[in-house]
């Protein structure tokens, strides 16, 4: 599993990640984990936008929102590892 992953899966269920060794990949989340896990994933995509908004702004002006969606997406595919 993608290790970003895994530390927001660590974080949700209020732990430290650096507590964790490399190769400790278990993770079982309790229901009340499950949401906030799912909020740390949204947050983190909203933040991955927010931060690469100029960069898509300067680089496609003529494309309008679809171009920059694009962007986005290909930004949180590669920050998370998604194939």
């Amino acid at each position: 599993m993608n290790e970003r992953i895994l530390n927001l899966a660590r974080i949700a269920q209020g732990n430290n990640p650096a507590d964790y060794a490399p190769d400790d990949n278990v993770i079982l989340l309790a229901t009340q984990d499950v949401e906030k896990f799912a909020q740390l994933i949204v947050r983190e995509c909203m933040n991955i936008c927010a931060e690469r908004e100029e960069d898509c702004r300067t680089r496609i002006k003529d494309n309008g929102k679809a171009a920059t969606a694009y962007m986005c997406r290909a930004y949180i595919k590669e920050h998370f590892g998604v194939e």
